[in-house]
């Protein structure tokens, strides 16, 4: 799991950065950012906040763990079945390729 923090409220960002030390990384290597506030960023966002669906204030080390832990594994859950569903429609559009190809072959065979 790597994770960038950008959060509006310096206290959060650092304790934050403290809690996530061995997680931390970069904005473009992250999977996913971890932020105070919603912003319209170019990663998916876990966000920190009293109305969030994913943590609420107040949260100790452990429980922002697990949440993250979760919210990452929802992620690669949620890519896997775009994945799957691109393999699933790519072998379903070969499919109807040969049968018509098929299907093209035996008509000028019976003409």
């Amino acid at each position: 799991m790597k994770i960038a923090v950008e959060c509006e409220c310096i206290i959060m960002q650092k304790t934050l950065e403290i809690f996530l030390k061995d997680f931390l990384v970069n904005h473009e290597n992250a999977d996913f950012i971890v932020s105070d506030i919603k912003k319209n960023l170019s990663k998916d966002t876990f966000l920190i906040s009293n109305d969030s669906p994913y943590m609420n204030l107040p949260f100790n080390k452990n429980q922002l763990i697990v949440a993250l832990e979760e919210y990452n594994f929802m992620l690669n859950y949620k890519k896997e079945e775009v994945m799957r569903g691109n393999i699933e429609d790519k072998i379903s559009t070969l499919c109807d390729e040969f049968k018509k190809s098929l299907i093209k072959i035996v008509k000028e065979h019976y003409e």
